[in-house]
Parts: structure tokens; C-alpha cells; sequence
């Protein structure tokens, strides 16, 4: 997606009031899910060159980057980096659109938190960001892809919130047709509707990442239901998380 392009769904979603919404999402949280990260992604060598695809505020990549790796957080938002780069100002940051990465460099570990994967309405992009992965991606290295479990989304009626001082209203909305999930996000402040925005995913199953590693000869070789590193089960299992390595 060029510059030039309509401003994407993510260009508003993770702007200035995503703090807000997600302020769960804080270093607490991080530190207590980190360990479970290392175990998962195969992050128990020292020094790796990190890749944190999608960093937000730096959370991660700050805590990696503790742990002596190199590492670089790249993310689509300028308001988060602009956090991230006040709150962790010896962190490696770059602005960059995951359809081309601006690395010529290869990595150890690529990481993909938290459903950052998925954001294109049309297939052919999300593969091509998983290409660009591949290109990235150091022989015998791992893609760590934390994704949602699509058969677990459902729609939700209007529901609400308070967050400090706004009243978050927000309804889910499966969109059967294009194969994804679309979440409606109202921020109110004093009765008054402040921001307004979108999150979209698509709703890929564990199929369709093992068709696509297949044709980009890479070898899906864990398969993780939960952050415990349970088995997954798509009847149950809240995540789909994939350790991916690209073969020698």
C-alpha cells in the first residue's frame, strides 16, 4: 500500500486513543507474558537479531532488548513509535509497512504478537506479508505468529465500558463473505463521541497457514494453542500460535 493509497483501517485504530483502550496492555502485563515468549519462540540463545513486526509501543522489544538481543521494533504508527521512542529511547525503531520491509538484512527470530497479522481485506497482501517474512528470515530461523483462533469469533451486540474518563462502546461483526471479523469502536466523553474507528482481521485457520507455508517452503513445526504452549485444539483453543522455520 503505497503513501498515495486511502489511509488504512490501522492507520486510525493505533492512533493517539489506542493508549486508552488498551492501557491493559501496559509493562506489568509484559513482563508477566514475557517468559512465556522466550519459551514459545525459541528465544533462549543470547545475542539473536530480532525482528518485533508490529511493536506499537515498544513493550517487547524494550524487554528483548534487556535480554542483550538485536533488536529492531517496526510498526505502521507513528503515535506509538513516538511513545515507544520516549519511553525506551535506546530502543531501535523504524516506521514501515509490513507489504515492504525496509530491511535488506536477515533476522533470527521474526516475531508477530498479539493478532498483528491479517489486516488486508485482499488474501494476495497477507501473503505477501508472509513472504516478506520469508525474505527476512535467516535459514533454520523461526517465525513466532501469535494469532487469533478463527473458529472461536463470534459477533457481539453493542456493548460498553468505561475507560478513565471515555465510555467505550464496541460490537463485532462477522463479515462471512470476505472471511474476517470487523470490530466497531466508539470512544464517548461526556456523552459526546470523540473517536471513532475500526479493527479488521481476517478469519484464517491453521489450513490455510500450512497451505501458504508450504508454498513459501517453510515448515510450520509447532503448533500452540494457548500462551502455556498447549496443543491446540480449534474447538477450543483461545490462540493459534505458530513457531514457523524457514528450511535449509
Amino acid at each position: 500500500m503505497s503513501e498515495s493509497s486511502p489511509s488504512p483501517w490501522f492507520s486510525s485504530a493505533f492512533g493517539a486513543f489506542y493508549t486508552e483502550v488498551y492501557a491493559h496492555r501496559n509493562e506489568e502485563e509484559a513482563q508477566q507474558h514475557f517468559p512465556q515468549i522466550k519459551k514459545l519462540a525459541k528465544l533462549d540463545k543470547s545475542h539473536l537479531s530480532i525482528l518485533d513486526l508490529g511493536c506499537g509501543q515498544g513493550r517487547y522489544s524494550q524487554l528483548l532488548h534487556q535480554e542483550q538481543h538485536q533488536v529492531i521494533g517496526l510498526d505502521y504508527s507513528s503515535d506509538l513509535l513516538q511513545i515507544a521512542k520516549q519511553d525506551y529511547p535506546s530502543l531501535s525503531l523504524c516506521r514501515g509497512n509490513m507489504l515492504e520491509l525496509p530491511f535488506k538484512h536477515e533476522f533470527d527470530r521474526i516475531l508477530s504478537l498479539f493478532t498483528s497479522f491479517g489486516y488486508f481485506s485482499d488474501d494476495t497482501e497477507n501473503v505477501k506479508v508472509l513472504r516478506e517474512m520469508t525474505r527476512l528470515l535467516k535459514r533454520d530461523g523461526f517465525i513466532y505468529l501469535d494469532f487469533l483462533n478463527s473458529k472461536l469469533v463470534t459477533e457481539s451486540p453493542w456493548e460498553e465500558k468505561v475507560l478513565g474518563k471515555y465510555l467505550q462502546k464496541s460490537m463485532k461483526q462477522i463479515l462471512s463473505s470476505e472471511n474476517a471479523v470487523q470490530k466497531h469502536i466508539q470512544l464517548f466523553e461526556n456523552n459526546t463521541c470523540v473517536h471513532e474507528y475500526y479493527e479488521y482481521v481476517k478469519l484464517y485457520d491453521l489450513a490455510w497457514f500450512q497451505a501458504q507455508a508450504h508454498q513459501l517452503n517453510l515448515s510450520i513445526s509447532s503448533v500452540y494453542g494457548d500462551y502455556e504452549g498447549q496443543e491446540f485444539n480449534p474447538s477450543e483453543s483461545p490462540r493459534l500460535i505458530l513457531l514457523i522455520e524457514k528450511q535449509a
